[in-house]
């Protein structure tokens, strides 16, 4: 059932986006790389069928798991008298030839969350927090509360249940509006008392 729901709920958000813009864009490979192919061929960037160089015959679309692209066009004889094993990438001709796609992907993505970012939580919703670091340390200096109560302000909603880990910069979070609950973990994963965690977050 919640995987009918998820389906159900992300077909509807996919619905929703205005074609052609970021966030249509974005969702598009979640539906796996044949959709995307199909769009892309459906629109005239990429050609929708290729003639075999070898007999002249229509090439096939095959799944090949292994190619970052997910699909090639393949056209294979058996004969004793010519075999061949003939396939041809799917870029190949269009613009996306040679082209860093998972680039462009991150690209798009980043300019989702800038563009078409929405704030989290409210009142009786639960956003659970952590600090990580990616990359090296300017002089030794982590985050200070100030930068993190900013971060928070932006993206989370006054009235949000804050969960997070007992570390000091977190503890004026009470006074900007926010409930929080805060888990001990040199002790337990969850707070005995009143439940909190961070697992998810953690876990993500």
């Amino acid at each position: 059932m919640e995987c009918v729901d998820y389906k159900k709920n992300l077909d509807e958000c996919f619905m929703n986006k205005v074609k052609y813009s970021s966030g249509y864009f974005a969702l598009m490979p979640v539906y796996g790389k044949k959709f995307v192919l199909d769009w892309c061929m459906n629109e005239g960037l990429m050609a929708s069928s290729y003639e075999c160089s070898k007999c002249g015959k229509q090439m096939n679309l095959t799944k090949q798991p292994k190619l970052n692209d997910g699909y090639e066009w393949k056209c294979r004889s058996r004969s004793k008298v010519n075999p061949y094993d003939c396939s041809r990438s799917v870029r190949k001709g269009s613009w996306f030839a040679g082209s860093h796609l998972s680039d462009f992907c991150r690209e798009v993505c980043q300019t989702v969350l800038i563009e078409e970012r929405t704030m989290i939580g409210g009142v009786g919703s639960t956003v659970e927090i952590d600090e990580s670091k990616f990359g090296k340390m300017k002089y030794g200096r982590g985050r200070t509360s100030e930068e993190l109560v900013s971060v928070l302000k932006e993206w989370v909603l006054p009235g949000t249940e804050v969960i997070s880990d007992c570390w000091k910069a977190y503890d004026c979070l009470k006074d900007e509006g926010f409930t929080h609950l805060q888990v001990q973990h040199n002790l337990h994963f969850k707070d005995p008392e009143t439940g909190a965690h961070t697992n998810t977050i953690e876990g993500t």
